[in-house]
Formats: C-alpha cells, sequence, structure tokens
C-alpha cells in the first residue's frame, strides 16, 4: 500500500445512503476508502485489486448467484485472514447474521445507520487499528469502546 493512507476499506451496500454515511464516518477517522458498490459479485476480482484491510458488507447485498454471502466471508479470510469483515445487517433478520459471524466476520452493525451505529464502527476499528484517530481532534472520546477480540 502506499505510506500514508489510512486504513484500507471496500464497503458493499446496496443502499447508496449506508455507503456514503459510512464512507463520511470512515473518512473522519483517517480511513482510505478503495472501492464502493452495491452488489457482491464482483467483490472478489475487486478485493484481490485493491486489497483493502477492512471490507464492510451489507447483508441485503445482491450477489447474482455468485457466492452467498457466507461463502464470501470465508474466501476472504481463507485468502487473507487478518482482513477484518463487518457486516451490515437488518435488525429483523439479525439471527442470519450469525453464520457470517461462524465464517468469521468480526461483528455485525445494525441497520438503520442511526448516528450511534457509525460512530460504534468507528469506535470498533480504532479498536483494531490504533493508528486510526480524528487528525483534527485527537483520538475520539468512546467511553462505549468495544472490547476487541481477535484484533490484528
Amino acid at each position: 500500500g502506499q505510506t500514508g493512507m489510512g486504513v484500507r476499506v471496500l464497503i458493499a451496500d446496496d443502499s447508496e445512503f449506508v455507503r456514503t454515511a459510512i464512507r463520511q464516518h470512515l473518512e473522519c477517522i483517517g480511513c482510505a476508502i478503495v472501492a464502493e458498490m452495491e452488489s457482491g459479485a464482483p467483490i472478489l476480482p475487486l478485493f484481490r485489486t485493491v486489497h483493502p484491510q477492512v471490507v464492510i458488507l451489507g447483508q441485503n447485498l445482491p450477489f447474482g448467484g455468485l457466492p452467498t454471502p457466507v461463502r464470501l466471508v470465508r474466501l476472504i479470510k481463507r485468502e487473507v485472514p487478518e482482513t477484518c469483515v463487518l457486516v451490515i445487517a437488518q435488525p429483523g433478520v439479525l439471527a442470519d447474521a450469525a453464520p457470517l459471524l461462524r465464517a468469521g466476520a468480526l461483528e455485525c452493525v445494525l441497520r438503520p445507520l442511526s448516528s450511534r451505529n457509525p460512530k460504534t464502527l468507528c469506535h470498533r476499528l480504532i479498536g483494531i487499528f490504533p493508528e486510526l484517530i480524528d487528525k483534527r481532534f485527537g483520538r475520539i472520546n468512546a467511553p462505549d469502546l468495544l472490547p476487541v477480540r481477535g484484533a490484528v
């Protein structure tokens, strides 16, 4: 990767609103959004090209019959085990996210993205990547910082 570049993130969600909200929050803490997509079908080739450290997957992402989300998470984790995979889940189908967590996704963040949910996502990433600090305001004051399991 390029020196001086933030943590590299690929965002894949079928909602432009969700992608925009995530991008804006993550850019504020120093992430570099290297790719955004609204369909899951081309994720693997793009993943192999842009080499993100973090992949954010919408649970409702259309996959067009290609790898299922669970298989995709497994493939990503098999190819680059240190990749942090986060899932944007629908509250009503949170149970459906359990197989994604078993496949290697680190966490599910609930949708719709209220102002608190993207902040939780940012706090989670700061816990994993300590170099992510808001350049303008210093370290984010996060009393509700989530404990990090399996941080790299």
